[in-house]
C-alpha cells in the first residue's frame, strides 16, 4: 500500500454525536414560578410546561403527561394519547388509545 496516500480509519471516520445534542431541552415554562416538578424524570426526559388544574398540577415533558391531584397521579405516555379536545373555556379532556378518558378541570389564575 502506498504511504503517502492516507485514508482515515473506520474509527476516525465515525463522527461522535450525542442524543442531547441531536435533541436538545427545551426551557421549562411554568405558570407559576412556585411549582416544581412532581416527578423525578428518566434519562433523557425534560419538563416543559408545569401548570396548575382545579385540584392538582399538570406537566408535561418530552415523554409524558404527568397529572399530580389531591389523592392520586396519573402518568400517561405521549404515545398512549389519542386526543385532546378543549370542552369549556377551563376544561381539557385526554384519550387515550386503551379508552381510558380523563377530564381536567383547570383553575383560573
Amino acid at each position: 500500500m502506498d504511504g503517502g496516500s492516507e485514508q482515515p480509519s473506520s474509527l476516525q471516520s465515525i463522527c461522535h454525536v450525542r442524543a442531547c445534542e441531536l435533541f436538545p431541552k427545551r426551557s421549562l415554562q411554568a405558570e407559576d414560578v412556585h411549582l416544581s416538578v412532581p416527578f423525578v424524570p428518566v434519562c433523557g426526559e425534560g419538563v416543559e410546561f408545569l401548570g396548575r388544574t382545579a385540584d392538582g398540577i399538570l406537566a408535561l415533558s418530552n415523554y409524558r403527561l404527568h397529572l399530580l391531584l389531591k389523592d392520586t397521579y396519573y402518568s400517561i405516555p405521549l404515545g398512549l394519547i389519542e386526543v385532546i379536545e378543549v370542552k369549556d373555556i377551563f376544561s381539557l379532556h385526554v384519550g387515550c388509545k386503551d379508552a381510558r378518558l380523563f377530564r381536567l378541570e383547570m383553575c383560573a389564575s
